[in-house]
């Protein structure tokens, strides 16, 4: 509309401006929204750029509100050139963010996959060895009881050649 019906550069600046400033201030609230306590840093470091890019955005749209003389968008001045600048430190900061996010994530499912039986989903030795120190000085600490439970499913082979490896999957799923 405002490039070809009633031509306006300081107008289509405003309109581009309040739309980036808008993804912006999208973008970090979903970033923050679903925001989790192993991520917090990497996600406030990621919504941060966003932030200040959508106030600047915000800026530059009403600074171009009261700009009358715009007309050559190659030179309208220091502001205008800044926008530049900052949508590339919003896009190189926010891509940073986030490959520190998938490496937090990826290195907490590897660390649970280590320490966590993948069929019947509890602890395996490595964790016990990790957490029974904590808990045991946590017991005497406190004076509280403690105790570790180890069990082992006598003959367990023969439920595997009788019955199949997936009926001998839900027994140790039911048992765990």
């Amino acid at each position: 509309y405002y490039t070809y019906v009633t031509p306006s550069v300081a107008m289509r600046v405003v309109w581009i401006s309040f739309a980036l400033a808008i993804q912006s201030a999208l973008c970090a609230s979903n970033l923050l929204r679903g925001a989790t306590f192993d991520l917090l840093f990497a996600q406030w470091m990621t919504a941060l750029p966003l932030i200040l890019a959508s106030a600047f955005f915000v800026f530059r749209a009403l600074w171009a509100l009261d700009e009358q003389g715009l007309q050559n968008f190659m030179a309208a001045g220091t502001i205008h050139q800044a926008a530049f600048i900052i949508m590339n430190f919003v896009v190189v900061t926010c891509s940073f963010g986030l490959l520190w996010m998938i490496s937090a994530r990826l290195e907490k499912e590897l660390s649970d996959q280590a320490r966590v039986d993948t069929l019947t989903r509890i602890y395996n030795r490595r964790a016990l060895n990790e957490i029974v120190p904590h808990e045991m000085a946590r017991a005497k600490r406190h004076e509280i009881p403690l105790s570790v439970v180890v069990a082992d499913i006598d003959h367990f082979k023969s439920v595997n050649d009788t019955y199949g490896h997936p009926v001998g999957d839900m027994v140790l799923v039911n048992f765990a």
